[in-house]
């Protein structure tokens, strides 16, 4: 492991500013609409499609976006608080300081998403579909992943900290001082990939079938 990823510095947190701005009564996104220095509370947007948002420095508390559909999200300097995100669809998503708290993602679709200083806390997030992601300086604490798909993800110095992958997916994944520890790891795919990642001594027993099991190896019993 390079000594860059041994030592990577942990996300950097949002911007906001000091005082934001409740948007206008009866107010609502559309497309193409980017709004700044916003205080967002309560607002439903279930279901709805947009072909461009941008957010910036804003505050998202209880946003219903479940089963929403985005051509492209840019989210700068935002933290989300106990939004539902659950089913979104976003073709192409990059996010850049930005902190998500008590969130809900199952089945989130993000193929490609670009995010940077990044962190997920006690977020529910199975299922979700995050290939090809490209990651820098992301956490994941205490979140539900169990079945997410990372293939093909680059995860360089991501950090998974008492999260559950159960069954999740990190085949072909980049994972240079990608750190597991403490997460729950049973029936993880991928176990291939994951050169250079960082496990505990707990978890080795777990990762060891799946990882013989992958190179066809084959244990005999003492008496075979």
């Amino acid at each position: 492991m390079s000594a860059d990823h041994a030592s990577a510095p942990p996300p950097a947190s949002p911007r906001l500013l000091h005082d934001l701005e409740a948007p206008a009564p009866g107010s609502a996104l559309d497309d193409e609409d980017g709004w700044s220095g916003r205080d967002m509370v309560d607002i439903d947007l279930t279901g709805r499609q947009f072909e461009e948002v941008v957010l910036a420095q804003c505050r998202l508390t209880r946003v219903r976006l479940a089963g929403t559909t985005l051509e492209e999200l840019k989210l700068m300097d935002c933290v989300l608080e106990d939004c539902d995100l659950s089913g979104c669809v976003v073709d192409a998503t990059s996010w850049v300081r930005v902190t998500l708290r008590r969130c809900r993602l199952t089945g989130w679709l993000a193929p490609e998403a670009t995010l940077r200083d990044v962190t997920f806390h006690d977020c529910a997030m199975a299922g979700a579909r995050l290939r090809f992601a490209r990651g820098e300086r992301v956490e994941f604490s205490e979140c539900g992943l169990a079945g997410v798909d990372l293939q093909g993800a680059k995860l360089p110095g991501v950090r998974f900290d008492g999260c559950d992958l159960t069954g999740a997916d990190f085949s072909k994944v980049s994972a240079e001082g990608l750190n597991l520890c403490g997460s729950r790891l049973d029936g993880l795919i991928g176990a291939r990939s994951l050169r250079g990642a960082v496990i505990d001594r707990s978890q080795v027993l777990t990762l060891a079938p799946r990882l013989l099991a992958e190179c066809g190896l084959v244990v005999a019993d003492d008496d075979d």
